[in-house]
């Protein structure tokens, strides 16, 4: 989703979308949004920070503050519930259920530290959820999904006095409906979270270090590797949720001689 902002001068229009130029040739960076990071990681993984760690890691410490011992729901376990999954497993959180209908991706969630996992085309998943905590709910649900129905799901499968994430967004129009009683009298507390809703200054070298020290297992997440001349193939499996996370690799030295 991207908006025209103007052309440029070459008459193209100029899109945009919470400024971050997703596939712009040229972007103007205010000095604030620029972090300087050093690591010896690999360059696949610290593309990452850009979104999928930032985003997942900090929803779970800097937004929900996930305490050990916490159980905690994730639903969607793509490239961000995955992130959570770690996450939360570095928080300490005592039960973390995946919550995920793909089963390939159910399964990397266990190995990457879900206790409990849930297909919601079983059955229903908050009965599931509920099921796994002996009625109680989860202390805080975690939305990776980008559907509203997860939304709601998450808001209905956690406790009372708990922590409701959501993360996703289906579309700019989408309405979320609650249940009226547990939203009054529940005494639940939901957070949104852009971007793991903290000051990326410090998030990112913060999480760069756990890339660094092996806290952080990324290359369970990077499925595929694509060259720029690949992009088309990029956005098809994207679409069709091939894999988990595509790094798009760009050869600047190959096209420095391509232009001479």
């Amino acid at each position: 989703m991207s908006r025209v902002i103007g052309t440029d001068s070459d008459g193209r229009a100029v899109h945009a979308d919470g400024g971050v130029a997703t596939m712009a040739e040229e972007m103007i960076y205010r000095e604030s949004n620029v972090v300087v990071v050093s690591s010896a990681a690999d360059p696949k993984h610290l593309a990452m920070l850009g979104c999928g760690i930032v985003s997942g890691l900090g929803a779970v410490f800097d937004v929900a503050q996930v305490r050990a011992g916490d159980s905690v729901a994730v639903l969607g376990c793509g490239h961000l519930g995955l992130w959570m999954i770690q996450a939360a497993v570095l928080a300490g959180a005592g039960q973390i259920i995946a919550v995920e209908p793909i089963e390939s991706r159910r399964l990397l969630a266990g190995e990457l530290g879900a206790t409990d996992l849930v297909d919601p085309e079983e059955s229903d998943p908050v009965a599931q959820v509920k099921a796994l905590t002996d009625g109680r709910g989860v202390d805080v649900a975690l939305e990776a999904a980008g559907r509203t129905a997860a939304m709601e799901q998450a808001f209905a499968m956690t406790r009372g006095g708990g922590t409701v994430v959501p993360t996703g967004m289906e579309s700019p129009s989408a309405t979320v409906t609650l249940h009226g009683y547990e939203f009054a009298i529940g005494s639940k507390r939901i957070l949104s979270s852009q971007t793991g809703g903290g000051d990326i200054i410090s998030m990112i070298p913060r999480f760069a270090e756990m890339l660094d020290t092996g806290a952080l297992n990324p290359s369970a997440i990077v499925t595929d590797v694509y060259e720029m001349a690949d992009i088309e193939t990029a956005f098809d499996d994207m679409r069709n949720r091939k894999g988990i996370t595509g790094i798009v690799r760009l050869n600047t030295q190959a096209q420095s001689e391509e232009a001479q």
